[in-house]
């Protein structure tokens, strides 16, 4: 499946408890808001998580986001999860025992290389972490694409 969640982003209903909450009009801290929205969906996602992997042992979850404030690496029982280095974009996974060996990516680029490695047990080589950013329209970079890393 591929679902696309427009959570944490605007607007901003949680509360710290993850009650829904009339929505806030940010005029500053702007990222603690998206913080508690963040948690919240992250925790939904966990519990989803749970329950999908509980079915079969074979499924994969990947979680990719497209931007994000850093948050450290961690890892427990319900999902793995690490950020990518590159502008702190989001990226989570949980994968069957058969793939630990396989080498997660280290960007966005070479994602579907690894499921499909995973699934396949195939061997397909990674491509070079090569990304780019775009700006939002008004930046003063808006319209240029920036290379942000390349390995």
């Amino acid at each position: 499946y591929f679902v696309h969640v427009y959570k944490p982003h605007k607007p901003y209903d949680l509360d710290n408890d993850c009650n829904n909450v009339i929505p806030r009009k940010i005029l500053s801290n702007e990222k603690k808001y998206y913080k508690i929205n963040y948690k919240c969906t992250f925790q939904a996602v966990l519990n989803w998580d749970k329950n999908f992997l509980n079915k079969k042992k074979n499924n994969i979850v990947i979680i990719l986001g497209d931007h994000g404030w850093s948050l450290n690496k961690k890892k427990n029982d319900d999902i793995d999860y690490i950020r990518s280095r590159v502008d702190d974009v989001f990226f989570a996974y949980k994968i069957p025992k058969k793939c630990n060996s396989i080498k997660v990516p280290n960007s966005h680029v070479n994602v579907m290389r690894f499921i499909l490695n995973c699934l396949n047990d195939l061997d397909l080589e990674y491509l070079t972490d090569t990304q780019y950013i775009i700006r939002y329209e008004g930046h003063p970079d808006y319209g240029k694409a920036t290379k942000l890393i390349s390995k």
